[in-house]
């Protein structure tokens, strides 16, 4: 029974029997030639937001790079990396979208925190999208821009993760899920 389950399934992923949903032709990747095995090669694929996924270790010295770009407060070079149409996505504040307001977003917060320090302790990288596990740390020298608390002075430390989407070696997306308490 299973057998047949995955017949029907498999058969409903072939270039002939949807043209609304097109497969690659995977062949040329493992050597076959069957539609079904077309198919399951192309349901391993990795899922890519730019088509032809970066080298992963070369994306794993990037997203280190641009944290000590943002680290030393050079955004130049940090946002040479991104796309114009970036989106910054962190709960519970609204979306920043736009390359520029993401620019101008960010002069804010080098000014509320000052000193900072990212430590990048893990990255996986599966096609164009990237994970990280991080810990940063700041001093907090100016009034917080989305909450308003006024300069405190104090050292403040925050870990989390962030989910990078990349298309043509540009950062359009980044997710960060921060714990703020």
């Amino acid at each position: 029974k299973a057998g047949a389950t995955a017949e029907r399934i498999i058969s409903r992923l072939t270039p002939e029997s949807s043209s609304s949903f097109p497969l690659p032709n995977t062949s040329t990747y493992l050597g076959f030639g069957h539609k079904h095995q077309q198919a399951i090669c192309w349901w391993l694929e990795p899922i890519s937001k730019g088509g032809v996924a970066m080298d992963p270790g070369q994306l794993k010295s990037l997203i280190n790079k641009m944290a000590e770009y943002s680290d030393a407060g050079n955004l130049d070079a940090y946002y040479d990396q991104v796309a114009d149409d970036f989106v910054f996505h962190r709960a519970p504040v609204p979306d920043v979208v736009g390359k520029e307001a993401n620019i101008e977003a960010d002069k804010i917060m080098l000014e509320a925190f000052t000193d900072s320090h990212t430590t990048v302790h893990e990255i996986v990288v599966e096609g164009d999208t990237a994970v990280t596990r991080y810990t940063w740390e700041a001093v907090h020298s100016g009034p917080t821009p989305s909450l308003g608390i006024p300069a405190t002075g104090k050292h403040v430390q925050i870990a989390g993760s962030m989910v990078y989407h990349w298309r043509d070696g540009k950062l359009v997306e980044l997710w960060d899920y921060t714990d703020m308490l």
